[in-house]
């Protein structure tokens, strides 16, 4: 105890020399702006702008490049084949070769079934087939189309289907 009691005195002794502490400081003389007071004082540059500018441009980079990661090819579109506006005779593929004839004298089973018009030419649907004049259904060349009714042509005889036949 005597240790703690000599630690003690020394540093009252070395307290008892030194001079007294201040307790409040006296406050500074306030000095004369080098600007006037209307205007206001000059910043100092700042480097954030530059730093700003940089991370913006960086995530507008990074944001459109994870957009095209993103985004799914879509598939092409087929381009339609645009419509025949004022044709009156629109060209039609080349028709082919009627079937070859059959031996037998008999007809074939055609039903008419319906009458059409398009392109200012008519048509004619014989056995689920639309056809026009010239072209042949079951070696049979429909001939001309009236109203409703159609001539057709099999092995150099003609005869004629009505709208109302069975």
């Amino acid at each position: 105890m005597s240790l703690i009691q000599d630690a003690l005195k020394r540093k009252r002794e070395e307290e008892a020399l030194l001079p007294p502490k201040e307790t409040t400081p006296e406050p500074a003389p306030i000095a004369e702006p080098k600007f006037p007071l209307t205007e206001k004082a000059p910043k100092p540059p700042s480097n954030r702008i530059p730093l700003l500018l940089i991370a913006l441009i960086v995530l507008l980079l990074v944001g459109l490049g994870l957009r095209k990661l993103w985004q799914t090819p879509s598939k092409p579109i087929a381009p339609k084949p645009l419509p025949t506006i004022g044709v009156e005779n629109p060209v039609e593929p080349p028709e082919p070769p009627p079937p070859p004839v059959e031996p037998a004298d008999n007809w074939p089973d055609l039903q008419l079934t319906g009458f059409a018009s398009a392109g200012g030419r008519q048509r004619v649907v014989i056995n689920g087939k639309m056809l026009s004049v010239g072209q042949h259904i079951a070696a049979v060349r429909v001939v001309e189309i009236g109203d409703g009714q159609v001539v057709i042509e099999y092995r150099d005889e003609q005869r004629t289907l009505y709208a109302n036949d069975p």
